[in-house]
């Protein structure tokens, strides 16, 4: 009997040994099932990452070769720009600055010519067109006090003439009037001028010199603002009231005896400036 269970407890003991191999056994197989399933999640992921980064690099593949595309039409259409009217243009620049007798910058005669350097002259013939307009403005301005204070000191009396000692309303007036004969073009001459009106066109031409641009730089910004004024007022405008507010007869006039009035007026106005030349 005690051989029996001396046995049995030995059986026991290898049983309660392979339990634990067992147990160690299932846990080692079940951690390693386990590193498996990551390992899996990971070359899962992995992949999802490389079709993710295929189709990034994909798309950008097709945006650079869109920009490219761009960038190419583009370059193309300045070629093309450039090539249709880069004559034209200096055909322009020459007859603009020919207008305030500048002769215009050299340019390189070679049958390729860098857009750097045909934007430089054109740049370069600005600047000088807008020499020459500042200067033929001040020209303009002398010429013009020139001629008007010679025309006025015309009506001056003579200096033996004691019967009248200043310039009448009813001279002045003659100014205004279209048959008033300025002084010809060889009295305007500085040489031809005498001192008073030499004196007045100099101090104007002076005056115009310092401060006149302000006076051109006002006026030039009232005009805008009528401009303003105006088309905010023409915007507010509808058509109909546009329409109601012409009179009848311009709606009704056919165009050709609207012709015929502008054709009469002109013929009227040409017999009084003959009968003004006479």
């Amino acid at each position: 009997m005690e051989e029996r269970v001396v046995a049995l407890e030995k059986e026991k003991t290898a049983l309660e040994e392979a339990l634990v191999a067992a147990r160690a056994e299932a846990k080692n197989h079940a951690e390693a099932a386990e590193a498996a399933r990551r390992d899996a999640l990971a070359v899962e992921k992995a992949k999802e990452n490389a079709e993710k980064a295929k189709a990034e690099a994909e798309e950008a593949r097709r945006v650079t070769e869109a920009q490219r595309a761009r960038g190419k039409d583009v370059v193309q259409r300045w070629h093309t720009a450039i090539n249709s009217f880069a004559d034209l243009v200096q055909t322009d620049i020459h007859g603009l600055l020919a207008k305030f007798a500048i002769d215009p910058p050299e340019i390189s005669q070679e049958e390729n010519i860098e857009v750097a350097e045909l934007f430089h002259w054109i740049r370069a013939s600005m600047a000088m067109a807008r020499s020459g307009a500042d200067f033929k403005c001040e020209l303009s301005a002398r010429v013009a006090a020139r001629t008007i204070s010679a025309a006025v000191c015309r009506l001056l009396p003579a200096e033996s003439s004691a019967s009248s000692t200043g310039i009448v309303k009813a001279q002045l007036r003659l100014l205004r009037d279209s048959c008033f004969e300025w002084p010809s073009l060889d009295s305007l001459h500085p040489e031809a001028l005498s001192a008073l009106p030499k004196n007045i066109a100099k101090n104007f031409a002076k005056y115009f010199h310092e401060k006149g641009w302000l006076l051109v730089d006002v006026e030039l910004e009232r005009m805008k603002d009528q401009k303003s004024s105006l088309e905010a007022s023409l915007a507010r405008l509808k058509p109909a009231t546009c329409a109601a507010a012409l009179p009848v007869a311009a709606k009704t006039e056919p165009l050709v005896m609207a012709r015929a009035k502008m054709a009469g007026g002109k013929q009227m106005m040409r017999r009084r400036s003959a009968r003004c030349d006479d």
